[in-house]
């Protein structure tokens, strides 16, 4: 069975902002995982300002990087991170 190595995408403390990511990731079928920091403190009161990394495949990291690139070009791209990146 082939192994999926995941990349990390972005890290993101605004729910708006991570729920319009993971639409744009579906459109374009690009699979992701998300590692939510503090999901049970989200679960007990509705919100955390903890943030959430998403994670997609290392095949695809480039085409969601591009998306991204367009959606930080036309909208705030306040409380969006994106790690350094190894060449």
């Amino acid at each position: 069975m082939d192994e999926l190595n995941y990349k990390k995408l972005v890290s993101i403390t605004n729910e708006l902002r991570f729920a319009e990511i993971c639409e744009i990731l579906e459109d374009n079928e690009i699979p992701y995982l998300y590692d939510d920091e503090e999901i049970y403190l989200r679960l007990l009161t509705g919100f955390s300002n903890y943030e959430k990394s998403i994670y997609v495949r290392e095949e695809d990291f480039d085409k969601a990087i591009e998306l991204l690139v367009y959606f930080t070009e036309d909208y705030d791209s306040e409380n969006l991170f994106f790690d350094e990146q190894d060449e």
